[in-house]
């Protein structure tokens, strides 16, 4: 297909294409885990994943504790002020630590390790330092580790971020959503735009290497000029990436969004509309996109990586780090561990009993065959490249692509007559529409899609 032929890239071919899509930050998804992964499997992963000492891990370590909720919010976390509380997960966290370090033997190098939440910087600070100096016990990091957290800016403040660099982290992570007020209260937020500003400059203050600031597209009260107005303070402050995520409505899966009248959301074409609004200020100002919904500066590592080819995908979104495994600590939280990935429960109450009864907190997980591991390589192949060349899958998996993947590459077919992607005999590449579609081209690769979809309609966002 030409230039001149290709559909024009604007909310209304978007919305043409507008269906359910897994993000990939696994595969297979979290839609096909199991409870027949237990703890006696995590153990045996953990066994194994122990003989490579010569591989860095990544940790993830999950803090749900907020002090309110959003109601835009599809995170698992708990509201909560209470310091007994907090101590009592803590404890248990800690637990965790020392026994799944003890399981890992002397595989102790981490190449990332990631606060998420939940809000990370609500827990007080003897109890952060009880589990940053608990990690620290156990693991010790690479040269060019990358240590990143998230942050509120409700309950940040210059001393906490400067705090934060002085510990040894290197990565932050600022979830602003929007700077317009009437947007904040509309998602039962209340953050000031002084509060996320003071917090950034804190960070460059503090010396932090990669500054990021999560925004969110859709949301109630939402117009093409309010927004604009957050993208023209985020540009201000030019951070080095910027998330820009769609808004997932989902009150079936997060139940407390049914606060959210779906009368106060932007139409599904005004939605897009602000979405396109802000890309186009942001690839104007010198960002580069990252996949849909990421942009980073030309000299960050994620543009850089993007450029090289070397550019990955786990669970934390988009990274840049080396390494086969990561761990997940803390309740609902997922590792990626000798070919399995694991979860903890999700309920607190039960992921503290499981692990003060001296186990592991597994209650779900998968464990990847062959194929398995074959199309995850595809499939994340097209979402850090943008497309795919047929001969390093073939020389890796040593297969016959195009006669192993014939089933998808007639579908791709179809996608291709779209203009989302085009086809030679070498690979195929997605157009400028393909790349904000990345997920949908990945779909025709997921040998378990057609089965999840039927057994749970509801189970994926819409991809845009």
């Amino acid at each position: 297909m030409s230039s001149a032929q290709r559909p024009p890239v604007s909310p209304a071919t978007l919305l043409q294409h507008d269906k359910p899509a897994p993000r990939y930050t696994s595969y297979p998804t979290a839609a096909s885990f199991h409870a027949e992964v237990n703890a006696p499997q995590y153990e045996e992963c953990l066994a194994q994943a122990a003989m490579r000492t010569d591989e860095p891990l990544g940790v993830y370590v999950h803090l749900p504790f907020c002090d309110t909720k959003c109601t835009f919010c599809g995170c698992t976390m708990i509201v909560s002020r209470r310091p007994d509380r907090m101590a009592t997960y803590t404890d248990r966290l800690c637990q965790e630590i020392n026994r799944v370090a003890a399981a890992l033997g002397e595989r102790r190098t981490l190449a990332q390790l990631h606060f998420g939440g939940g809000t990370p910087n609500h827990l007080p600070a003897a109890l952060f330092d009880r589990v940053w100096d608990a990690l620290w016990s156990r693991f010790q990091k690479t040269e060019h580790a990358e240590i990143s957290i998230e942050v509120d800016p409700r309950v940040g403040s210059t001393e906490q971020i400067l705090r934060f660099g002085a510990m040894g982290f290197n990565r932050i992570s600022f979830g602003v959503q929007d700077f317009s007020d009437s947007v904040q209260e509309k998602i039962h937020r209340r953050q000031s735009a002084a509060a996320a500003e003071e917090c950034f400059h804190a960070a460059r203050q503090a010396g932090f290497t990669g500054i990021n600031l999560d925004l969110v597209y859709g949301l109630p009260g939402q117009s093409v000029d309010s927004f604009v107005l957050s993208t023209e303070k985020t540009l201000a402050l030019r951070p080095d990436r910027i998330a820009l995520f769609s808004f997932a409505y989902v009150p079936w899966l997060k139940p407390h969004q049914k606060t959210i009248s779906p009368t106060s959301l932007p139409s599904p074409f005004d939605k897009l509309s602000i979405y396109f609004a802000a890309r186009e200020r942001f690839l104007d100002a010198g960002y580069e996109q990252i996949g849909m919904d990421h942009f980073a500066l030309p000299d960050d590592e994620l543009a850089r990586a993007l450029r090289q080819g070397d550019l990955r995908r786990n669970f934390q979104g988009y990274t840049t780090l080396p390494g086969t495994d990561s761990i997940g600590l803390g309740m609902s939280a997922i590792g990626d561990i000798a070919g399995a990935y694991v979860q903890n429960d999700p309920a607190i109450q039960n992921y503290e009993e499981r692990i003060s009864a001296n186990s592991f907190a597994t209650y779900r997980g998968y464990l990847r065959s062959a194929e398995d591991e074959l199309r995850r390589d595809v499939i994340h192949r097209i979402l850090c490249g943008f497309g795919l060349n047929y001969s390093a899958i073939e020389e890796r998996w040593k297969i016959d692509f195009r006669d192993h993947f014939a089933d998808a590459l007639e579908k791709l077919e179809a996608l291709a007559r779209d203009g989302l992607v085009e086809i030679d005999e070498t690979g195929f590449r997605a157009t400028e529409l393909g790349q904000l579609l990345i997920r949908i081209i990945a779909m025709p690769f997921d040998a378990y899609l057609q089965e999840v979809q039927s057994n749970s309609p509801k189970t994926f966002s819409r991809s845009v």
